[in-house]
């Protein structure tokens, strides 16, 4: 996540303007331009923005920020910096978005691979935003606004200096830049938005945000490998080893799972593992995950050819085909699961079982799954 909160608040709450043609350079995880793009939609001012990033996997992330908003009003390029944008941007970009790796560090961490790439800013925090600046007369619109996040190590004076000979223009108004600033450099001026500290704390800010970026891989992780004891290893005793002892499951249908290590390890290896048709398929449809939490969306599909205790008790085998939508909302406790609890229609599983008529009752069958795999 290469945008902390605190950044992100600043370049929305500053960009809440009517733009035709919007680009943020370094999109990182897509909050910003998300924000934008929904921001000009309940203005009724919709834009055709671009993002850019260098890293693929910030574009990737930035996509999926757009597509789990629903946002199709922004273009994602994979570039150095506008590279691949110019010459067919010059002179249209009405806003400009810029959060630059603007922490001082060693020269040699500017532009690496990894996510320090996203703080890294070099000698005073000023390598990338120096090769940026060149570019913002090329881009701008004649009523183009530029909103860059800079702190007091990259020198505003200095900044300010190198804007008016770039674009000149009215006379600057600066709130006197300190290590507890955050300023928005604009094409009309400065604007400064106070933040959450001084520079020391934006560096461990940055690098709390990567540690839950971290967190939140692991725990994805964590979660696909507690799936794989159950569907492939089959093993009820690796099942019950990724969970605290005293975890909960709860299949809340049916009313079905267990709590603690013994009765966990007893409906694993009793009513879930052995009770589960050999063909079922899970399909991913979306996924959250926060710092202690993920919440998993799937198509589950399987022939019922088996007396599942922990979906149909005591339903003996149909033959039939079921596709229906999960929804599986898991807690953790450090690196182990705590607790699950698991969301599906019932009444959707025994229509398509052949045990409930949907004629006249506002239930749906096999084509639930199919809307719910659209994403819609």
């Amino acid at each position: 996540m290469s945008h902390p909160v605190f950044q992100k608040g600043c370049l929305v709450d500053a960009a809440a303007i009517d733009s035709e043609a919007g680009l943020e350079i370094g999109s990182g995880s897509g909050y910003v331009i998300c924000s934008l793009a929904l921001l000009l939609q309940q203005l009724g001012a919709p834009a055709q923005l671009y993002a850019t990033d260098v890293n693929v996997e910030a574009a990737k992330a930035t996509l999926g920020t757009l597509r789990m908003h629903s946002v199709d009003t922004v273009d994602v390029v994979l570039t150095d910096l506008v590279t691949e944008l110019q010459p067919r941007l010059n002179g249209m970009v009405d806003l400009l978005l810029f959060n630059p790796p603007y922490v001082p560090t060693p020269d040699g961490e500017v532009g690496g691979g990894s996510i320090s790439a996203a703080w890294a800013g070099g000698d005073r925090g000023r390598r990338v935003i120096d090769r940026v600046l060149p570019l913002v007369p090329q881009l701008l619109s004649p009523r183009g606004e530029m909103l860059m996040v800079t702190v007091h190590d990259n020198d505003p004076d200095g900044l300010g200096q190198r804007r008016q000979v770039l674009l000149p223009g009215p006379q600057l108004w600066q709130q006197p830049p300190s290590a507890h600033t955050c300023t928005l450099v604009a094409a009309d001026g400065w604007k400064v938005v106070p933040t959450v500290g001084a520079a020391k704390d934006i560096t461990a800010a940055i690098l709390l945000a990567v540690e839950d970026q971290e967190r939140t891989e692991d725990l994805a992780a964590l979660w696909e490998n507690h799936v794989d004891t159950e569907f492939v290893e089959k093993d009820a005793d690796e099942a019950v080893a990724t969970m605290v002892p005293d975890a909960a499951v709860n299949h809340m249908p049916t009313m079905t799972g267990g709590q603690g290590m013994e009765n966990l390890r007893s409906f694993y290896a009793t009513h879930f593992i052995p009770k589960m048709p050999e063909d079922v398929n899970l399909t991913p449809i979306d996924r959250i995950i926060s710092n202690d939490s993920v919440v998993d969306e799937f198509v589950f599909e399987f022939t019922h050819n088996v007396t599942m205790d922990w979906m149909l008790p005591g339903v003996p085998p149909t033959g039939r085909k079921v596709r229906i939508p999960f929804v599986a909302i898991i807690k953790f406790e450090g690196d182990k699961l705590k607790a699950e609890r698991i969301y599906w229609d019932q009444a959707s599983v025994l229509v398509q079982v052949g045990l409930l008529n949907a004629t006249g009752l506002p239930v749906t069958g096999v084509e639930q799954a199919s809307r719910g795999g659209s994403s819609a």
